[in-house]
């Protein structure tokens, strides 16, 4: 049986080709096995190929607290994968941009923060109005401990989570403007989206998917690097179920998605079998 995080990366119900690790073409491209779905929900996967110094991937909301305790476990149980998937990315050459949203209060003095202060501002384009369906079909709730055992919200002052490494040459954006200019100055047209959670957060936050693909870059979430935020109901539904559906209705109705890790091994960057889900205990 597959678990959670194969289910992710292999495409869910219709895997992607994986292959063995190979170095980067010599034109300098890499392939990007992108996943969407049909009106009736079947996966289809098209490839492209793209230059990975063209490519930004965005960390939105990577938080250290959440009130939910089970989400929180969740969401923290994937920081190792982050950290493997974004050093194989910087070393093909693709730009690093970190969202924090409403969590600064131990980065502001960053070097990652000042680069991205110190860009100078690019005329932002007109919103293009594109479909959207939130937030009424990315539905999201409000705890996934289950009966009896409820979160409450509490105000506790999020920060990064501390394990999410960021290296010399990324950057922190918090707002539509510094990660437009970001991707700019460094010439990209892609960008992977990673982070939670991805039907809140990643989808509408203002460095979020929703106004990135607005702007005319191609956007597309890394489905094995995310989390939503559902709930959980006895016998009938749980947090996966819930990230997977969120995920399928994005493919759907938004935007193609990637497996990060299937695309760092076919590019070479990603070596080894390094542990990276780790058995993690939530209510």
């Amino acid at each position: 049986m597959l678990s959670r995080r194969n289910l992710l990366i292999s495409g869910m119900s219709t895997g992607l080709a994986g292959g063995a690790a190979k170095s980067v073409a010599s034109v300098g491209t890499i392939e990007l096995a992108l996943q969407t779905r049909d009106r009736s929900g079947v996966a289809q996967t098209t490839t492209e190929r793209v230059d990975p110094k063209k490519i930004g991937i965005i960390a939105v909301d990577v938080w250290h607290y959440h009130w939910c305790r089970t989400w929180r476990s969740r969401a923290g149980s994937l920081i190792p994968r982050f950290n493997h998937s974004f050093d194989a990315a910087r070393k093909l050459g693709m730009t690093l941009v970190f969202s924090p949203t409403n969590a600064m209060r131990d980065l502001n003095e960053s070097p990652q923060r000042k680069a991205t202060l110190a860009l100078a501002n690019h005329t932002l384009p007109p919103l293009k109005n594109l479909f959207d369906p939130y937030p009424d079909d990315l539905r999201f709730g409000m705890c996934e401990c289950g009966l009896g055992d409820d979160c409450f919200y509490t105000y506790n002052a999020n920060n990064q989570h501390p394990d999410l490494r960021m290296t010399d040459g990324d950057f922190i954006a918090l707002t539509q403007q510094e990660a437009y200019n970001v991707f700019k100055e460094r010439g990209i047209t892609h960008i992977i989206y990673t982070g939670f959670a991805t039907n809140i957060c990643v989808w509408d936050k203002p460095t979020g998917a929703k106004y990135m693909r607005q702007f005319g870059f191609r956007c597309m979430l890394a489905r094995d690097l995310t989390e939503a935020m559902t709930g959980y109901a006895e016998e009938s539904f749980n947090p996966t179920q819930g990230t997977l559906e969120v995920i399928a209705l994005i493919e759907r109705e938004l935007a193609p998605s990637i497996s990060m890790e299937q695309t760092l091994r076919r590019a070479g960057a990603w070596t080894g079998q390094p542990l990276l889900d780790f058995v993690h205990l939530a209510p």
